[in-house]
């Protein structure tokens, strides 16, 4: 499905590598206390990656989101699970859906041949050069 593909594109594309937040409160991580005020730190990089939960990783394949739930702490690409989620997440999924439900019935996109993107952390992931795409028009039926 559609939301599948746009699933394990967050995923494998691991648009955001790492989130963090502070505790109002103490609060206690398997038997260590985390003090209030100290930031936590979530890599969602290594997550979003991680064998023991992602059968070969690497490797984009949409079906994964077919069936049973996914482990919300697996996959979290907004950061956070539970209420500490991005508010911006259900917007976002809808947006990607419909301008890919829009277009993608239009329009054939491609990378420009040999075309190698690198990616480059930092607070958002992103390519290290330009990428090009082509737009090639699809026939009507």
């Amino acid at each position: 499905s559609l939301q599948n593909a746009i699933k394990e594109t967050l995923r494998t594309a691991t648009i955001e590598p790492w989130a963090a937040r502070c505790q109002d409160v103490d609060i206690e991580i398997a038997g260590h206390i985390i003090p209030k005020k100290t930031p936590v730190i979530q890599a969602l990089g290594v997550v979003l990656h991680e064998e023991e939960k992602w059968k070969v990783p690497q490797r984009f394949d949409a079906s994964r989101f077919e069936g049973a739930p996914q482990d919300q702490l697996a996959f979290c690409p907004f950061g956070f699970a539970g209420k500490r989620q991005c508010p911006g997440q259900d917007l976002a999924l809808l947006v990607m859906g419909v301008f890919l439900a829009t277009l993608c019935p239009k329009l054939k996109l491609q990378l420009v041949p040999d075309q190698i993107v690198t990616p480059t952390s930092a607070v958002i992931t992103r390519p290290q050069d330009e990428v090009w795409v082509t737009l090639k028009k699809r026939l009507s039926s």
